[in-house]
């Protein structure tokens, strides 16, 4: 079983975040290839980060955990760049 805690890692490390989506294999209706992009993932999204600079890379991953919070966030947890501009003043 897996423990669930949170864990630190540089940004600068990260290449691609991917949001897992569950899949349902299809039958019949005509499409073959329904089960094997179930298999592969077709329905994940995929955010590549390897082209970005580090400033990018905050902004997109802060834009992603908005987008999509994680399960049992607070409402507001991750703050927007308009609240951390005004906690630095």
């Amino acid at each position: 079983m897996l423990e669930e805690r949170t864990r630190t890692l540089a940004l600068a490390d990260v290449s691609e975040l991917r949001m897992v989506r569950p899949s349902y294999k299809r039958v019949g209706g005509g499409a073959p290839r329904g089960t094997f992009g179930s298999l592969v993932g077709a329905t994940d999204l995929v955010f590549n980060l390897d082209i970005l600079t580090p400033h990018e890379r905050r902004d997109v991953v802060r834009r992603i955990l908005q987008a999509f919070p994680p399960e049992g966030a607070k409402p507001g947890a991750v703050a927007s760049p308009a609240s951390e501009a005004s906690q630095a003043r």
